[in-house]
């Protein structure tokens, strides 16, 4: 199991060594601290240094916490483990996976690279990606992410290297399914007006009538239709009457 001992800030790896001298499997199986290789800039030339994680704070892997409590006891300088209420917190199995992962199995957060796309930071290497969403702020002088982790219970503010090679424009891809489907909420075409329907029925009714002989066109009126049709019976009618004299 793992658990975490809170000692003062600055003095974590003198009081780890201290616990691994006196303390023995299985009351303390191993004990360590995570770190991380910050970049920094010595008369010009990048560095990488080594930086704790997680400051004032000593991890410890056991098999008896109860006694590893009472016999920390005889050792001067730290503060408490971290407890619930009364009970000592262990790391759960998902942060126990997160800092596997994060720091590797020397527990050493490497450098991650990435890019800035508009308003996003996208990591492209290093134990960073995947894990954006906990990125708060940059420092791209500084090739530093500050990090807020879920850990313990409680919000851990920790920093790690980042360094920002490229800054892009943010590309806008538009959203075709959602063009496609605000296209079929539109409103469709209204229906043909009363009166072009009308029109229509007309001109069927007309057409057939014994004896039309209508010529229609695409902008002629109902009107129109009807006083074309009327000459053509006058005309027919005298037809009519010619052939009786």
């Amino acid at each position: 199991m793992w658990c975490v001992m809170q000692v003062p800030t600055g003095q974590e790896e003198e009081l780890r060594r201290k616990c691994e001298e006196h303390l023995c499997p299985p009351v303390l199986e191993k004990s360590f601290l995570p770190y991380y290789d910050e970049m920094r800039k010595i008369r010009g030339v990048w560095t990488v240094t080594r930086k704790i994680l997680f400051p004032g704070y000593v991890f410890m892997i056991t098999e008896e916490p109860k006694d590893l409590l009472r016999e920390l006891r005889e050792i001067s300088g730290w503060k408490n483990l971290l407890k619930a209420g009364e009970d000592i917190l262990y790391i759960s199995p998902a942060e126990e996976a997160f800092l596997k992962e994060f720091g590797s199995a020397d527990q050493v957060v490497r450098a991650s690279r990435g890019i800035i796309e508009g308003n996003r930071v996208i990591v492209t290497e290093g134990p960073l990606m995947g894990h954006e969403a906990s990125i708060r702020k940059i420092d791209r002088h500084k090739r530093l992410a500050f990090l807020e982790l879920h850990l313990f219970s409680e919000v851990i503010r920790t920093r790690v290297a980042l360094e920002i090679y490229e800054k892009r424009a943010q590309v806008f891809v538009p959203d075709v399914a959602g063009l496609y489907e605000q296209r079929k909420e539109e409103p469709q075409p209204a229906p043909p007006e009363a009166e072009d329907t009308e029109r229509k029925n007309y001109e069927v009714r007309l057409m057939q009538t014994q004896g039309a002989v209508v010529s229609l066109e695409e902008d002629q009126s109902s009107e129109e239709i009807e006083e074309i049709h009327r000459k053509t019976q006058e005309a027919l009618r005298e037809q009519e009457e010619q052939k009786g004299e």
